[in-house]
């Protein structure tokens, strides 16, 4: 077993920062370095220096959507466990995803005990795959 501890790191996108002090609020109990951005400049920005291991992403932004981030992070990060964030999922653009599919979607208003499950499964994932 690795006893060491690894920095596990997060983003999460919203262009609400009521939604954003939502989210990081959801994070802060677990041992997460979080990264925030409010649009997709700002998430591209963050992803050029850190490699994520969890994000939570709203999928309408001003300046584009989750979607375009969740695709920018199976190219350059391809581990990374992705939650897009939607309001209305009867009209999520599945198309516009190409078949790169996130691991969850959370619908708003977000169910909190069913996103930290995720959050607590992506964590004991990530801590078994390192440990091996």
């Amino acid at each position: 077993m690795n006893d060491r501890q690894i920095p596990v790191h997060a983003l999460i996108l919203d262009d609400d920062r009521g939604s954003l002090l939502i989210l990081r609020t959801l994070l802060e109990p677990f041992p997460i370095h979080i990264h925030e951005a409010l649009n997709v400049a700002q998430a591209r920005e963050v992803l050029s220096k850190v490699a994520p291991d969890i994000a939570i992403l709203d999928i309408i932004l001003p300046d584009g959507d989750g979607i375009d981030i969740l695709l920018d992070i199976r190219k350059s990060h391809p581990e990374c466990a992705v939650a897009l964030i939607t309001a209305n999922l009867a009209r999520f653009p599945f198309r516009k995803c190409r078949g790169v599919m996130p691991e969850m979607i959370l619908d708003k208003p977000m169910d909190m005990n069913v996103a930290q499950e995720w959050v607590q499964k992506q964590l004991t994932w990530l801590n078994c795959r390192l440990a091996c």
